[in-house]
């Protein structure tokens, strides 16, 4: 019963010290990913809209000799835009396994209020 205890421990002691040895190898070529944290980011409507203003010409009839007056109407021109500000956060390209660079980007869109979804 001796020598069974002590084949038993044995063989216990090698299970460990393998399992631990298999834990400790890493390979080589991993690197650490770096994970993008969520972005900080503002939304302002700029109102950039103007006013033209009527326009009167006045102008002598060839034909007639008369001095003629013409109005063209004013106009609205609506000129509004979204400034879309991001705020910059922590991240290092690198090439993964298969030898794409990984970078971060942004992808913004917008609709109409019309618009159809686009998924």
């Amino acid at each position: 019963m001796n020598s069974a205890n002590k084949t038993l421990t044995l063989t216990l002691v090698v299970l460990l010290l393998s399992s631990l040895l298999v834990l400790t190898i890493t390979p080589v070529n991993v690197q650490a990913v770096s994970k993008p944290s969520v972005p900080q980011f503002n939304i302002k409507l700029i109102d950039n809209s103007y006013d033209i203003p009527p326009i009167t010409t006045t102008y002598i009839d060839q034909y007639t000799g008369k001095e003629n007056t013409y109005t063209e109407n004013g106009y609205h021109v609506s000129r509004k835009t979204l400034e879309v500000t991001i705020k910059n956060q922590p991240f290092t390209p690198y090439t993964n396994a298969t030898g794409h660079e990984i970078n971060l980007y942004y992808v913004i869109q917008f609709k109409g209020h019309f618009g159809e979804d686009k998924d």
